[in-house]
């Protein structure tokens, strides 16, 4: 039943796995008509996948013009091309399409996505009024001042970046703290940046140093553009190296009882791209699968390479 087909395609969209579109296909021959949820699925797998952006706005278009799906836009739709526009580097078609195009009002999550493209592309303004529009929408979307935060920092407004964790301070509103978590021998372990409270922890950054030196000779550059901190350089590679996910997979390994295991990371928040590169290295240098599960999906590096194509 249609329950079914959408809970497959839901499953394949969380991983933006193309194969949600022969799914799709295959959906139809047997008589199902999609609904609302059905076409979420397919937009929201044509978002998280780069070659799929023409066969995302094909869709939408069928949808406005109802030429093949008798179903309503809704704001999740539109989110989906939003997010399908943005992350495909097209924000300024995004910007137009939330402000002109839309048949419904905006929400803060679509704002939201815009904000997120803007930060990885570097459209600083554009990024900031968007940011400001979630706000206003959701003034306790803590996401939107961090983003903000973090875009001002990265254009070096050390003051801007600090006023508005004084805004969020008088708002009540904090940063969620990172951690990642692993598992081994039955017992889960758990993370924090720059963590020293594990028992282990001696032992841990005795590995994560000689990690960091395979990761060098292998060409790994740390992506200190990723520290948002006024501190020298050398400072930033620290902080970096101390990430929890980093912290986590030190442990793994010098915990793992056999040597090509598999290591499976929980991670609370969005994977940082300095640490997916660094993962990506070390699948191949340590000859293992590593898996991480962050808030966007899950990330299978393996022969130094991420299933996700570097795209989440």
């Amino acid at each position: 039943n249609l329950v079914s087909w959408n809970s497959m395609l839901a499953a394949f969209a969380q991983q933006g796995h193309p194969a949600a579109l022969w799914l799709f296909s295959h959906m139809l021959l047997a008589g199902i008509s999609p609904d609302a949820i059905t076409l979420t699925s397919l937009l929201a797998t044509c978002a998280r996948h780069p070659a799929l952006l023409k066969t995302g706005c094909s869709l939408y278009a069928a949808m406005r013009h109802g030429t093949d799906f008798a179903v309503p836009v809704s704001t999740q739709h539109c989110g989906c091309i939003v997010d399908l526009l943005a992350r495909s580097g097209y924000l300024g078609y995004a910007e137009r399409f939330i402000t002109s195009m839309m048949p419904c009002a905006p929400d803060d999550i679509v704002w939201m996505s815009l904000v997120g493209a803007c930060r990885n592309y570097g459209d600083w303004e554009r990024g900031r009024r968007a940011a400001q529009r979630v706000m206003e929408l959701n003034p306790a979307y803590v996401g939107a001042y961090i983003l903000m935060s973090n875009m001002y920092a990265a254009q070096g407004r050390w003051d801007d970046a600090a006023g508005v964790r004084e805004l969020m301070a008088r708002r009540g509103l904090a940063k969620e703290a990172g951690w990642s978590s692993i598992e081994v021998r039955n017992k889960v372990h758990v993370f924090t940046a720059k963590d020293c409270s594990h028992p282990k922890s001696e032992a841990i950054y005795a590995e994560l140093h000689r990690l960091a030196l395979l990761l060098k000779d292998a060409g790994y550059v740390p992506n200190t553009s990723l520290v948002l901190q006024d501190v020298e350089e050398e400072l930033k590679e620290q902080l970096l190296f101390c990430h929890s996910e980093k912290l986590a997979i030190a442990f793994g390994v010098v915990s793992s009882t056999k040597p090509r295991s598999t290591l499976r990371i929980i991670k609370n928040l969005r994977m940082c791209g300095d640490c997916h590169n660094a993962f990506k290295l070390l699948s191949s240098i340590l000859e293992r699968e590593i898996v991480v599960r962050d808030t966007k999906r899950f990330h299978h590096f393996l022969h130094g390479r991420c299933h996700c194509g570097d795209y989440w």
